[in-house]
């Protein structure tokens, strides 16, 4: 059977040229904030809470492989990956 990642975590690389390892993208769509009665209750579809993910990515890992090229308007560029797959 195959898997479904839910996310990846990354090595990252931001425009000041800081590199962070182990950044967290969720594979879910953004959250809708305004359901929660928390800030710190909000999750992702998969049950990752929101103050553990660094950016939403809901293409996957298509959408992390654009994330990686050099030419993207972004202030970051993702360096590397591994994904993560949801325990049964």
């Amino acid at each position: 059977m195959n898997k479904k990642p839910i996310g990846a975590y990354c090595n990252i690389e931001f425009d000041d040229g800081d590199k962070v390892d182990g950044y967290y993208i969720s594979f879910s769509d953004v959250p809708d904030m305004d359901a929660y009665d928390n800030e710190d209750a909000v999750k992702d579809c998969y049950g990752v809470p929101d103050n553990r993910i660094f950016y939403y990515a809901p293409y996957g890992e298509v959408e992390l492989i654009e994330l990686s090229k050099d030419d993207l308007n972004n202030d970051f560029k993702i360096l590397s990956y591994e994904l993560e797959y949801q325990n049964d």
